[in-house]
């Protein structure tokens, strides 16, 4: 992934999250799970990560509910891991796919 130096990490806002892990994907997303997973990071900062996918997950997820912000992080190649920006919306994330 080569970030766009145009993008700003979502401002924090503090929700309440409860742990969880939403084993999910594959081949139909299943809109009862990302409720539930949704739920659990307090609505608040999603960030998605996949190698081969576009950010079609982020209509998807503010159709099921609002949440804070969400993000997808396309990452190709692993030094792409190691970028600032990605480490930072990582660190921050409430929910992360």
């Amino acid at each position: 992934m080569e970030p766009d130096q145009s993008q700003t990490a979502p401002a924090n806002v503090d929700v309440t999250v409860h742990s969880g892990a939403m084993l999910e994907g594959g081949a139909k997303d299943l809109r009862a799970a990302w409720s539930w997973f949704l739920q659990r990071a307090g609505y608040g900062d999603i960030v998605i990560i996949c190698a081969t996918c576009t950010n079609e997950y982020n209509p998807y997820v503010v159709s099921i509910h609002e949440v804070d912000s969400v993000q997808t992080l396309k990452i190709t190649k692993r030094i792409a891991s190691s970028d600032p920006f990605v480490v930072n919306s990582v660190a921050s994330a409430d929910g992360i796919f």
